[in-house]
């Protein structure tokens, strides 16, 4: 009888997949630039316009450009001919018109 243990492959196999997993998710926006829920610059501009067009459909909003920047996208946008920047979350659920670097 021999003292070594034997894992079986197929648990082996799970093992692999589950950290491979785990890793994409906490570490796959470092390095492939898609974080898990995440959106598109253009669905995010699109909740963008769809806030205003419901939440303000008196105004007038023009979006100007848009950027990346870190887990955020940043919009110049004109609104009542003001111009304005505003920055979604990279999921998309949330605006803001300013951050505040703490470095």
């Amino acid at each position: 009888m021999s003292d070594e243990l034997e894992i079986p492959v197929k648990y082996i196999v799970v093992a692999v997949v589950v950290l491979a997993l785990v890793a994409l998710y906490f570490f796959g926006s470092k390095f492939t630039g898609f974080a898990i829920g995440s959106v598109s610059e253009n669905q995010a501009r699109e909740n963008l316009l769809d806030f205003f067009a419901m939440n303000i459909p008196e105004s007038s909003f023009e979006i100007l450009s848009s950027s990346k920047q870190g887990d955020f996208y940043m919009f110049d946008v004109t609104i009542d001919s003001e111009a304005v920047q505003l920055y979604v979350t990279g999921d998309g659920e949330y605006m803001t018109i300013d951050l505040v670097p703490l470095k």
